[in-house]
């Protein structure tokens, strides 16, 4: 693990300094300087997206046995901070939001078990990886739109889109012939369920929560709503830099960001990936190359302004349970 961060880390730092060091600084910065405080707009609004992203999550616990509102989304907010700022590989966030929820409903009088815990999440993640596909298309056809040759573009974004949902589902194939407990461990969720009774193993509980029609298309609804408040980022952002882009574009440039980065998991925190697709997806709406790389140095500071609290909050929620384990001891 240590040798793949360190190798991640080497590239993703190479490529950003190749990628910023082929333009103008100068321009990068004027750009970013003409949204001002817009920043702490930007910031707030991936709040929102948090909020709606909670909430869908809460909705696969049973009735009565789901945590409160509040938790449920600040475990949200946790699982990206940890997702986007440490070498986790996209999946450390998940494992401090089941710990979380698993801990929280506990003191709630509403004990759940970890393998159903696990569920949840493993099924939140597929939502919403499915939700990003969808959320992803009205972009493709705006790209198509804007022009009818590009087809390799389109095909392109087509197989960014769909590659992780199809990998994740594939994952979990795989776990269900194993009888769950191989998808727990490559989900970083084992020390959940790695003590339980076997006698309804993870796949069963994942199948039954799929199985709950209404209900996954509900969630997946949610996600989209989350998505779209994703991309409102990405509108904004661009208008206070006076670039004259559509929410269309904004769609197109947030979905097939999402998926690259989701791709380029082992790269730590994305270096490099994102730069990239930004400069990238934003040539293909028309956006300078100097402000693409502006709208990337803005996302950056963003994901410090919402993910340093994050763990600063995951570190508060964790301590007491550390210091009650250490005193068993």
């Amino acid at each position: 693990m240590r040798v793949r961060v360190i190798i991640g880390a080497i590239l993703g730092v190479a490529a950003c300094v190749f990628i910023f060091t082929r333009h103008d600084w100068d321009e990068v910065w004027q750009a970013i300087t003409l949204l001002g405080w817009g920043l702490a707009v930007i910031i707030l609004w991936r709040f929102a997206s948090l909020i709606v992203a909670g909430a869908a999550w809460r909705l696969l616990f049973r009735p009565g046995f789901r945590p409160n509102f509040g938790i449920a989304v600040v475990a949200r907010w946790i699982c990206e901070s940890v997702n986007g700022l440490l070498p986790v590989a996209q999946v450390g966030g998940e494992l401090a939001r089941a710990r979380l929820l698993f801990h929280a409903l506990k003191r709630e009088g509403k004990p759940t078990s970890g393998m159903d815990a696990a569920a949840t999440v493993i099924v939140d993640m597929t939502l919403a990886l499915l939700a990003q596909v969808l959320f992803a298309l009205p972009g493709l056809w705006h790209l198509w739109q804007l022009n009818e040759t590009a087809i390799a573009r389109v095909v392109g974004g087509v197989v960014v889109s769909v590659l992780p949902l199809v990998l994740l589902v594939a994952a979990q194939h795989q776990g269900a012939i194993k009888g769950g407990t191989a998808l727990a461990a490559r989900f970083g969720l084992a020390r959940l369920v790695a003590d339980e009774n076997q006698a309804h193993p993870l796949w069963a509980r994942l199948a039954a929560l799929y199985r709950r029609t209404p209900l996954a298309a509900s969630v997946t609804l949610a996600h989209i709503v989350a998505w779209t408040l994703r991309a409102g980022e990405t509108y904004i952002a661009l208008r206070m830099m006076g670039q004259d882009i559509g929410l269309l574009d904004a769609i197109m440039i947030e979905g097939l960001l999402s998926a690259a980065r989701t791709l380029g998991f082992l790269l730590p925190a994305g270096l490099g990936v994102q730069e990239g697709a930004l400069l990238l997806l934003c040539g293909w709406a028309g956006v300078p190359g100097h402000v693409a790389l502006a709208l990337a140095l803005v996302k950056r500071a963003r994901e410090l302004g919402v993910c340093l609290p994050g763990l600063a909050a995951w570190a508060v929620l964790e301590r007491p349970k550390a210091r009650r384990h250490h005193q068993v001891r």
